[in-house]
């Protein structure tokens, strides 16, 4: 990884403050962009690649569009984009939304915003050595109960769109990763009780399925019981 250009997408903190420690300490160069909302994360100690920050607003197609041209600008080569999905907050889909969030909004978060910012950056990735990963709530390829489905059916929705990615390409040096793993908390979402009892230990654990998923490139790693991520043809 040293010397590689990361785009880590995601909350500032949980799992990609930890992944942008570990990539900044082989000498990665590590670049973040993080909600709006969230606390920058703070550039890694150890010797390493440098981490840059931008703060975006992922509901926004505009911004989303506007932030791949600014990376694109200001670093030559993009190798690694790892999308985290994240944990979402435990609110039920028949709770009315914020003020300012409307029923578009975990839409264009989890799915419309994303999926503009890989859209934007893949012509300009290098050809036969592109690499997306992205990590997502093994729930999303599960049934889910209806009062949940908002949110979870935003994330499914990017799931799907990002699994179809590789054969729509045509490229073979292309290559996609889906992580599905269990609840991880975050300061902006809900916790579960395995989090709680040991927040670093489980974030370990995901750094190491994202390490494996740099080193390894298999199209999924997930529980035994999640299935394929091959897209249906």
């Amino acid at each position: 990884m040293f010397g590689r250009t990361v785009l880590l997408v995601g909350t500032a903190c949980g799992v990609t403050e930890a992944a942008t420690r570990c990539l900044a300490r082989v000498g990665a160069k590590v670049l973040v962009a993080t909600h709006l909302a969230d606390q920058p994360v703070a550039p890694a100690r150890e010797p390493g690649g440098p981490v840059s920050v931008y703060r975006v607003d992922h509901a926004t197609p505009v911004a989303m569009r506007m932030l791949a041209n600014q990376v694109l600008d200001e670093h030559d080569d993009l190798d690694l984009v790892i999308h985290n999905a994240g944990t979402p907050p435990r609110r039920p889909a028949t709770q009315p939304c914020r003020p300012t969030h409307g029923p578009q909004h975990p839409i264009n978060t989890h799915y419309v915003g994303p999926s503009t910012l890989i859209r934007s950056l893949l012509p300009a990735m290098r050809t036969g050595n592109a690499h997306l990963i992205n990590i997502s709530p093994a729930h999303v390829r599960l049934p889910v109960p209806a009062a949940w489905g908002g949110r979870r059916a935003s994330q499914a929705a990017f799931d799907v769109w990002f699994r179809s990615l590789t054969p729509a390409t045509h490229d073979p040096g292309f290559t996609t990763t889906s992580i599905y793993r269990g609840l991880i908390g975050t300061r902006t979402g809900g916790t579960g009780s395995l989090w709680a009892r040991s927040p670093d230990r489980v974030h370990a654990e995901a750094v190491t399925m994202i390490c494996d998923a740099i080193t390894l490139r298999p199209r999924q790693i997930a529980p035994w019981w999640v299935g394929s991520a091959d897209p249906v043809r």
